[in-house]
């Protein structure tokens, strides 16, 4: 049996974490926080393009077996935890990069363990 069908992301929040919790903006040296629920039989894996979010993210993460572009961090169920079904993920990057920007975009590809995209 081949698995062709992608995991179904049920929920999806963003933070900025500082050193007073988690909040609904980003500030310098922030982190970047993703907050998952997620419906997959077998493990998962999270990619988030921090290219432009992260100082140095081209060099700190390189192409690898998973993605063929720099700059994406990659979170598997290693990071997570499994309740009732489902993996439930609290996945922080480091510190963003200091410095004015908005309206920035930050890529995140929820896939299965063979591969297949949500």
């Amino acid at each position: 049996m081949v698995d062709n069908t992608g995991p179904k992301v049920e929920e999806i929040e963003v933070f900025g974490v500082s050193e007073v919790g988690d909040k609904d903006y980003f500030q310098s040296n922030d982190r970047f926080k993703l907050v998952l629920r997620v419906s997959e039989a077998s493990g998962v894996r999270v990619l988030v393009n921090v290219q432009d979010l992260l100082l140095d993210a081209e060099n700190v993460y390189p192409a690898n077996d998973f993605i063929d572009e720099d700059g994406w961090v990659i979170f598997t169920e290693d990071d997570c935890a499994r309740a009732e079904g489902r993996w439930e993920c609290e996945l922080e990057t480091d510190p963003i990069k200091s410095g004015p920007e908005s309206g920035l975009e930050v890529e995140v590809r929820v896939q299965d363990t063979a591969g297949n995209d949500a």
